[in-house]
Formats: C-alpha cells, sequence, structure tokens
C-alpha cells in the first residue's frame, strides 16, 4: 500500500510540472538582437584633419583604421547608441610633429568615446571629455 501511495504522489507532481513546463513554454517571448548597423562600414573622418585620410571600419567584434601615420585596431562595445572603445593597438611608424600630434589627438578623442550616432552615411562619435565629435562619412 506504501508504494502504491508514493507512486500515485510521484504520477501527480510529475503532471504538475509538466504544465509548469508548457505554461513556461506558451508564455516565452523570443528576444532577438538588433544587427549592428556599423558592422561592415568604412568611414573617413572629416571634423579634424580631414587631409590626413584618417578612417575607421568596423567588424563584428573590433574597429581597425589608419590614423595619419599609422594602421590601429581595438576592440569595441555598443548598446543602442552608446559606444566604448577597449585598448587600442598601433603599429610603430612616426612622421613629423604635425602628424603626430593628429594621430594622438585622434587616438585619445576615440578612447574617450561614449556614444555614437548614424545617420545616413554620417557617423558621428561623441566623447567625454571633449566638446568636440568625431564625424566620418562612409566611403
Amino acid at each position: 500500500m506504501k508504494y502504491i501511495f508514493i507512486i500515485i504522489l510521484l504520477i501527480i507532481y510529475s503532471c504538475s510540472t509538466t504544465a509548469d513546463i508548457k505554461e513556461a513554454e506558451n508564455n516565452q517571448v523570443e528576444i532577438t538582437e538588433p544587427a549592428n548597423e556599423l558592422i561592415g562600414k568604412k568611414f573617413k573622418l572629416v571634423s579634424i584633419y580631414p587631409e590626413m585620410n584618417i578612417t575607421i571600419e568596423f567588424d563584428e567584434e573590433n574597429i581597425f583604421g589608419f590614423s595619419a601615420i599609422n594602421n590601429y585596431s581595438s576592440a569595441y562595445l555598443t548598446d543602442g547608441d552608446i559606444f566604448s572603445v577597449k585598448s587600442i593597438s598601433t603599429t610603430k611608424k612616426t612622421a613629423s610633429k604635425e602628424y603626430r600630434d593628429a594621430e594622438s589627438k585622434y587616438l585619445n578623442m576615440l578612447r574617450d568615446a561614449t556614444s555614437y550616432k548614424l545617420k545616413g552615411k554620417r557617423l558621428i562619435i561623441y566623447t567625454l571629455l571633449s566638446n568636440e565629435s568625431l564625424i566620418f562619412e562612409e566611403f
């Protein structure tokens, strides 16, 4: 008699959890993350030093480009309009003081990036410590 009672309790318990699982399955909402609109795009800096051909290009996890003298790359993150750059790596070329200063200013502003906006073919990267924004045009 004891075994029959235990078996009946197990059956009742298993039926109640099955109902909970089915209910949970029916109430699930599929959440999909929008594709990063920057992936595969390449931009040229036009707001400062346009003659130095500074560029930025995006893949799924990294940015890379030319920063007046050197090539650079870095991991980046976006969340909505929030934009942040991790540690930036560069090649080790050198040039005139004018180019070194331009490269330094650009990379520092990129490190300080806080958010971005993409308007058509124009990318604007806003920075925390500067009243200047980095404005790029897609090419």
